[in-house]
């Protein structure tokens, strides 16, 4: 059975867990390919860079992409206006034709990831006749476009005129979207739907789009080898950071991004009443962070996964106070080393976090209860081996690829 997963990029968060997807498959002795259309580590086996078969003497073909690409930058002129307080919204549209690629041609099973700018939707589903597994790492498959709905259900009858795209030169978009997505979807017979959070599978199986096929809760796994807990004063001598001090990790791919939670983050530091003996450590796009009376020290961007789990265990807990999440890698990397996490009780981070044995859940979404949930999480003591042995036993990669494989078998 030749496995063929498909992503746009190797980089950022949904990439890396499909990537360790793949490499756990491998172990296990799978036939596992990696398509991507944009490559940033080609060090990874067995993964490819998708090659369009369009040459300029091609006239339909050369048409037919320019027609497409004038059309991505108009939707792209369209989408001005949006808030900031949104992230991506992406089109069903691609100029990419997957069924020329060989190793395409080759694969008895499509494992579709993170595929926005990759995967057309018209095209792909119309003509695919392989049995496909979609991975979610976000709620785009089934929504017109945003990748995080908020507070948003249209997508459970059909998408219309979207609350993210106010502002912008076509609040509608999201219904053409919407509509392209459903006339391709409704032509598949044979596709298997994945969630690595209870959340995001209960919001799918709600969907108009995914929600008549079978669906399946499989959590990500992770590296153990990598992720484990190192010395802590030994890490925080490396990374420069002070020994006599509680430290609070906070990560993020941009620390400003509002659905990361950092301004109530700081609110509930504001609040804390004994704040003298705590730093505050981001990883993430550098920003100009200041909260008043509290250390901040920003270690910008890391590419190093051994440097990474150095700084989860230079930290005493990590707080990721995030609005909307699916299974944040972040969080899972955090508890194989050992290190106890404190979040809000929303999407994924509900079923990794264990409250009061591997960190604590705040009871509600707000400054003032993650305030408290920091004093009383100061308050107490938790064991890092138990936490790391829980994480062994939950998120080994062989967990995760015996899952896929049972599913593989039934959907093939």
């Amino acid at each position: 059975m030749k496995i063929l997963h498909i992503c746009t990029t190797d980089r950022g968060g949904a990439a890396a867990a499909a990537l360790r997807l793949h490499q756990a498959l491998l172990q296990q002795g799978a036939d596992s390919n990696f398509l991507v259309l944009k490559q940033f580590k080609p060090e990874i086996p067995k993964s490819f860079v998708f090659r369009n078969d369009f040459f300029l003497n091609r006239i339909n073909n050369f048409w037919n992409r320019l027609l497409k690409q004038t059309h991505w930058h108009w939707e792209r002129y369209l989408l001005k206006g949006q808030s900031a307080d949104y992230e991506l919204f992406t089109s069903p549209n691609s100029w990419f034709d997957l069924s020329k690629s060989k190793i395409f041609q080759e694969a008895d099973i499509i494992h579709l990831h993170w595929v926005s700018g990759f995967v057309d939707y018209a095209h792909f589903f119309t003509n695919c006749s392989k049995s496909v597994v979609w991975t979610l790492h976000d709620t785009n498959a089934f929504t017109g476009g945003c990748h995080y709905t908020g507070t948003c259900t249209q997508f459970e009858t059909a998408c219309q005129i979207c609350p993210q795209l106010q502002g912008t030169k076509q609040p509608f978009l999201a219904k053409t979207n919407f509509q392209i997505k459903q006339k391709a979807l409704d032509t598949v017979k044979k596709m298997a739907i994945v969630a690595p959070s209870k959340w995001l599978v209960g919001l799918s199986q709600k969907s108009l789009l995914l929600g008549r096929f079978p669906h399946f809760h499989v959590p990500y796994s992770l590296d153990l080898e990598v992720f484990k807990p190192y010395p802590q004063a030994e890490a925080r001598q490396k990374l420069g950071l002070p020994l006599d001090k509680k430290i609070i990790l906070f990560v993020a791919q941009d620390v400003a991004n509002k659905r990361k939670g950092f301004h109530l983050l700081a609110e509930a530091l504001q609040i804390l009443q004994k704040k003298e003996n705590i730093v505050v450590c981001t990883i993430g796009k550098k920003t100009n962070l200041e909260i008043n009376n509290l250390i901040i020290k920003d270690l910008g961007f890391i590419n190093s996964l051994q440097t990474m789990a150095e700084a989860y265990s230079a930290a005493d807990v990590f707080i990721i106070p995030s609005l909307e999440d699916n299974l944040p890698n972040t969080v899972l990397e955090s508890l194989a080393c050992g290190t106890p996490v404190i979040g809000f009780p929303i999407g994924g981070i509900a079923d990794m976090v264990k409250d009061s044995e591997n960190g604590l859940l705040a009871k509600e979404v707000s400054a003032r209860i993650l305030a408290q949930t920091i004093e009383i999480f100061f308050e107490r003591e938790f064991d890092k081996i138990k936490i790391r042995k829980d994480a062994q036993i939950r998120y080994a990669h062989g967990v995760q690829a015996r899952a896929y494989l049972e599913i593989y078998e039934k959907i093939k």
